[in-house]
This record gives structure tokens, sequence and C-alpha cells, in this order.
């Protein structure tokens, strides 16, 4: 995600009280395909996810939306404003009653997966809502979604303090810019089409942050305590709920498990 990394969000404290991270059963994915479905039940986000995947085949700006809830607890989707400039990436500020992000990257940018800006947007998330706006609220609430030509994927948290490891690595600018370089070069470098074997992008993202280890870059041992959903973006529905948690099995090998 092409954020203004001139401004690196550090959340410290949570006026209102940060979310309770106690560790529930983390092989339960019940949870969070329902939370799933309810934002594919809802106009504002189906709409969004429908721009945005416009955005990702025929534009060179980024769109993106936030996912809110207001004072009846109703979500709703608000555009991002683009950068100055150039316009062509969005600004994302967050706010207490956000708890999700829907975005696409341009077309012809062929990075076409989670950020580890993205992750630490998921963690933000967590550490900005507020449970006195909303009691009920617990992890399995906050997503990041990106929206790609022919899918949308979907990361939900399944360990806070797995996940607010990422923190350290977005102390500056700099660390930020270095972090997500080496996350897109890593997949960009596994996934090239004149390699023998190319890999997936899921399959990459979910080596680089469940703590598999790569012995030719030297990159791993990352434990983020996320997991990775997704859905055909022409299976969008509002009353089924069309989407797969994907795994890496004991092999390394992608395991899926539909929600339904």
């Amino acid at each position: 995600e092409e954020e203004d990394n001139t401004v690196v969000i550090s959340p410290t404290h949570c006026p209102g009280g940060c979310l309770d991270v106690t560790i529930t059963d983390d092989t339960e994915i019940t949870e969070p395909c329902d939370e799933l479905k309810k934002l594919g039940q809802n106009a504002e986000v189906s709409g969004a996810l429908y721009q945005t995947q416009i955005y990702s085949v025929s534009s060179n700006i980024e769109k993106g939306y936030s996912i809110r809830k207001n004072i009846a607890l109703a979500t709703k989707a608000i555009p991002y404003p683009q950068n100055a400039g150039t316009g062509t990436s969005i600004r994302v500020p967050f706010a207490a009653n956000q708890y999700g992000n829907v975005h696409c990257h341009p077309i012809g940018d062929t990075y076409q997966m989670f950020s580890g800006t993205d992750i630490f947007g998921l963690y933000t998330l967590s550490q900005t809502y507020l449970t006195s706006f909303d009691p009920t609220a617990t992890t399995d609430l906050f997503v990041n979604i990106i929206t790609t030509p022919g899918y949308d994927y979907a990361i939900k948290i399944d360990n806070p303090t797995k996940l607010a490891t990422i923190a350290q690595y977005f102390t500056n600018p700099d660390d930020a810019e270095d972090f997500d370089e080496m996350l897109r070069d890593f997949i960009a470098s596994k996934c090239r089409p004149d390699r023998p074997n190319p890999s997936t992008p899921e399959k990459v993202f979910l080596d680089f942050v469940t703590g598999a280890y790569d012995f030719h870059t030297g990159i791993g041992n990352f434990d983020f305590g996320i997991s990775l959903y997704e859905r055909p973006n022409n299976e969008r529905t509002t009353t089924n709920n069309n989407w797969t948690k994907i795994e890496l099995d004991e092999n390394g090998n992608r395991k899926e498990i539909p929600c339904n």
C-alpha cells in the first residue's frame, strides 16, 4: 500500500481503553469467518470492494476506504483522501471508530499482496479502536482487505501479542520503508515467471509472516499471528460466505479451509 510514510503511526495509548489481548483458541475460524460474512452483507462495504476492484484493473491511482461504525454501531465505508502531490496514493488517517480497511494497488503495480504497512495497519486498528465506544468488540472484528483484478484478500488477527511485534519495524519512516521493501522483494523474487517453479504471492506471504525461514535470503523467523483469507471477486455475494482461509501445511504447501 502506497501510504504516506513520512508520518509513521505508533499508537501508544488508547484514551477510551484498548482491547484486551487475551489469547483465545487460535484453531477456531468460525468468528473471523462470521465477521467477513457480515462485511459481505453490508451494502457500503460491497460498494467499496467493487470500486477498488475497478481501480485495480483500470487506473494508476490507489483507491481505499476505511470501515467504521457510526454512533449506532452500523458499519460505514468512508473513502480515504488522496495524498497531496501526484494524488496516486491514499492517505490513511486512522479513527477511533475504525476497524477495517479496503484498498487496491494501482494498475501497473505487479505487487498484488499485502505490504508490511498493511500488516502494521491491522495492528494499528486494534490499538486505536475504542472499547468504550464498542464494548462488544473482540480482535476478530479487525480486518484489512486488498482487492486485485481476480481476488479479494483479507488478513485477520489470530494472536494479538504476536502481531504487536510488527511495531518494532515501524518506529521511523526509514525502517518502515525498509521493511516494506524487504517483503515486496521477497515475494517478487519467489514469484518471478522465469523461475523453474515460481511460487504464488499467497504462499510466499504466508512463508514470510508465519515463521518460515529462507536459507538463501536469510529472511524469515517472523510470526505476526495473522491469518490470510481469499475469495474470487466474481463470487461476492450477500448470502453466502465464499471466503477461504489459506494456510501452509507441515510441508509448506497450500492448505484451504472454506469458511462455509
